[in-house]
């Protein structure tokens, strides 16, 4: 069942700390931030705070795949050669 999970499942989150407390159980690849834009139980226009509170512990490269690269890979959309840290 878990294989199924990483192979078919993708998880959007920002201030659910159990998604990230299980990243290595999800995998890695198949978490993307969410920031629910323009909903009224959106984060904006407080998503980077609340995104450093809760993902402010996490590496760069974890940042950087939860938060642009594995969307464009689920998208198979092109990233820019360079991406902010």
């Amino acid at each position: 069942p878990a294989e199924i999970l990483r192979r078919n499942f993708w998880f959007c989150t920002i201030d659910d700390p159990s998604t990230i407390d299980l990243h290595e159980v999800i995998g890695d690849d198949h978490i993307m931030v969410e920031i629910d834009y323009p909903h009224g139980d959106s984060t904006w226009p407080h998503s980077q705070s609340v995104l450093r509170d809760a993902w402010g512990h996490l590496s760069p490269e974890l940042l950087r795949k939860f938060c642009c690269e594995n969307a464009a890979a689920l998208y198979r959309h092109p990233l820019p050669p360079r991406i902010l840290p």
